[in-house]
């Protein structure tokens, strides 16, 4: 069944749900951020600018995307509820919480709320209340999975010139620093914020784990997590062990080539990853005119835990209807 998002902002709304701990007198000010047309690192850098903070003390639990309307937390510490009341951003609003004892990190969500309108459609889908957990393409941009690995491979010279095609935002910065120092490669990495180079290595891993998955699905395996290669990958089931052991042959690479002994902020242990997603809260909205094109449209609603994909969902919702 076709079928379109994301053609206007709205059409694709996303709420984080943190687990926050409030403290009166915390040393940490919490605040969410209610934005459109900015990724969450944009944002990150932008807040700290007007601030005049490093964009280091800002802390949020999830990474979003800048095609949709987006409401997710966020804490800096030493900051008075006064200066963020005063923040004023195109595109951004911005709401104090509270206050807390500790900054937040990447994946400290209870869940992601999604409120989505699906466009030109003829029919609504069968709902379904399981879906593999898939990366979704936003995990991987333009080079994403490809810089991540030129890094593994020690590719530096390789991954910074991938960068700059993909990011207008630091390609002035890493080629000055290039053409100055041409045989320092890692020091033009390290201009960039370590976030940023971690999700690129993770965009790596997240490309390995989906084939991993794939495959293994279509061998009917019955496991129900499957491991993020990195140093330190295990599988207790032999299927999955078998595939990964396939693919770091077809790549070149061993478990250790994810331990950077020149970079060490970037080594990737790797982890466990569920199979499976549960989406038991689904709501399917009735059909009603698309006033943007051909079709009717829908709203659904639906949560799904961190680090899992709404548009992957999406996806397998309506092919289940094929």
């Amino acid at each position: 069944m076709s079928y379109r998002i994301k053609q206007v902002p709205e059409d694709f709304i996303v709420i984080e749900k943190p687990s926050l701990a409030l403290v009166e007198g915390g040393k940490y000010a919490y605040f969410t951020v209610r934005k459109k047309g900015y990724t969450t690192l944009r944002a990150v850098h932008m807040i700290a600018r007007v601030l005049g903070i490093e964009y280091k003390r800002v802390g949020y639990c999830g990474s979003k995307d800048k095609q949709a309307v987006t409401e997710q937390a966020f804490s800096i510490n030493d900051m008075p509820k006064e200066r963020l009341a005063g923040l004023r951003l195109p595109g951004v609003e911005i709401n104090f919480i509270g206050r807390g004892e500790r900054p937040l990190r990447l994946g400290e969500l209870e869940k992601n709320h999604f409120r989505i309108i699906i466009r030109e459609i003829q029919n609504l889908p069968t709902p379904i209340s399981r879906y593999v957990n898939y990366y979704g393409s936003q995990r991987f941009g333009r080079h994403n999975a490809a810089v991540g690995r030129a890094l593994v491979r020690r590719r530096y010279v390789e991954a910074i010139t991938l960068i700059c095609e993909s990011s207008d935002e630091y390609a002035d910065q890493l080629h000055t620093f290039i053409g100055e120092h041409p045989n320092n490669p890692i020091g033009a990495l390290r201009l960039l914020p370590k976030t940023l180079l971690m999700l690129y290595v993770h965009a790596y891993q997240a490309i390995l784990w989906n084939e991993t998955v794939e495959r293994y699905l279509e061998e009917r395996g019955s496991a129900l997590s499957a491991p993020l290669i990195g140093f330190g990958t295990q599988a207790s089931d032999p299927l999955i062990n078998k595939i990964v052991e396939d693919i770091l042959t077809r790549e070149g690479l061993t478990p250790r080539d994810f331990v950077f002994r020149d970079m060490p902020e970037l080594c990737a242990e790797g982890g466990e990853r569920a199979i499976f997603v549960d989406v038991p809260n689904l709501v399917v909205g009735r059909l009603e005119d698309n006033e943007l094109g051909p079709g009717k449209k829908s709203c659904v609603e639906f949560s799904l835990p961190p680090g899992s994909y709404a548009t992957v969902f999406i996806d397998q919702l309506f092919s289940a209807a094929l």
